[in-house]
């Protein structure tokens, strides 16, 4: 049975490495192809080194020059690529341009299945947003992470036979690392004290391309270092530092190169809070017990908000301050725990095993 895993982002290799790991060491011949989306060569390397998985089997290379270039190179490279190996069944996670192969696979009679499906976050700005329908709608099968997730396929019509939830493979990932994270020394060597910081991640083209956010941005992590007194910390994207120039960077914040896994998992867990825009970080920080503040108008995580531990500030800087002192006021409502005995990727093989030999 020929497993072709695609994926080519940072959160997508996290949340597809216990179900690769499983690919690999079970009866499937699995193949994995890395897309090089959103990763400097150092930081892919950081990851696979850290997450100890094997090299790729194929580097697509894609060609992020522009929104169209990028769509049609996916396609185009996957579909050449499904021609080569000639998979029974495809994996991807996500929302991002790697789903897209799930096109040519359709095309070719490739049972796919999709990891994360049925997010919305109701912003047509988002290209992710766009990609989620297609990706969902033209996906053999889809994994949802819960139940909310789960309504949202059913709502658009997708048959209930084709949705199995998974759980979320954040918490089985960090458990599985949880030793080296914890002998992480990133605090020493960034002489921070726990809780006596606050990290940021943002770097969405919506917001950092626009000028009156990104100054909303960096001016309220500025009044923040000053009413909470700690240390900002901000990893930050190549291309979002080339968006800073002629922007004056506030006393207290920190801005430096992303980070590695282990590094960047040990800075959330010791996090006074998180402030991001990623759709990721409310997920990892809701694990941590971190307080989160989302820099975007809304979310595909309610599930978070409902919790009690994560706030939509907008991208207003009174309103951003305002929402970390909320969040950090609130307590802690979060509802998973780390000690939870449960593998999403084992359902996601099972799944896979039981459709596939079906299908044949």
């Amino acid at each position: 049975m020929k497993v072709i895993t695609i994926f080519g982002t940072r959160p997508e290799m996290i949340k597809l490495w216990s179900t690769m790991k499983m690919l690999d060491e079970l009866n499937f011949e699995h193949i994995m192809v890395h897309t090089g989306q959103n990763f400097t060569p150092e930081l892919k390397d950081f990851f696979f080194t850290d997450l100890k998985l094997r090299k790729p089997d194929y580097q697509l290379e894609i060609d992020t020059s522009s929104y169209a270039k990028e769509v049609a190179d996916v396609i185009v490279k996957c579909d050449d690529l499904f021609e080569k190996v000639k998979p029974d069944a495809l994996l991807i996670l996500g929302d991002t341009f790697s789903g897209l192969s799930v096109m040519p696979a359709a095309q070719r009679g490739i049972r796919s299945f999709h990891m994360e499906a049925g997010l919305r976050a109701w912003d047509a700005r988002m290209p992710e947003q766009r990609n989620r329908k297609l990706i969902d709608h033209a996906a053999t099968i889809n994994l949802p992470f819960n139940q909310y997730h789960r309504e949202n396929l059913m709502r658009e019509g997708i048959h209930p036979s084709k949705i199995f939830v998974s759980g979320n493979p954040t918490f089985e990932v960090i458990r599985a690392f949880l030793p080296e994270i914890e002998k992480c020394d990133v605090l020493k060597r960034l002489s921070l004290s726990e809780k006596g910081y606050v990290l940021v991640t943002a770097h969405r083209s919506e917001n950092v391309d626009n000028p009156t956010y990104l100054n909303a941005i960096i001016g309220a992590l500025g009044e923040i270092h000053k009413r909470f007194k700690k240390d900002v910390i901000y990893p930050m994207h190549p291309r979002t530092q080339s968006k800073l120039k002629g922007v004056d960077i506030p006393k207290g914040v920190q801005i430096m190169n992303p980070l590695g896994f282990y590094d960047f998992n040990r800075l959330y867990q010791q996090a006074f809070c998180v402030l991001s825009d990623s759709g990721t970080a409310p997920e990892e920080a809701y694990f941590w017990k971190v307080p989160c503040v989302s820099l975007r108008m809304t979310t595909e995580r309610p599930e978070s908000v409902e919790g009690g531990a994560h706030i939509v500030a907008g991208m207003d800087q009174k309103n951003i301050v305002e929402s970390v002192e909320t969040v950090t006021s609130l307590g802690w409502y979060g509802r998973y725990s780390l000690e939870e005995n449960f593998s999403p990727a084992a359902v996601v093989v099972n799944v896979m095993r039981s459709q596939i030999t079906n299908f044949f």
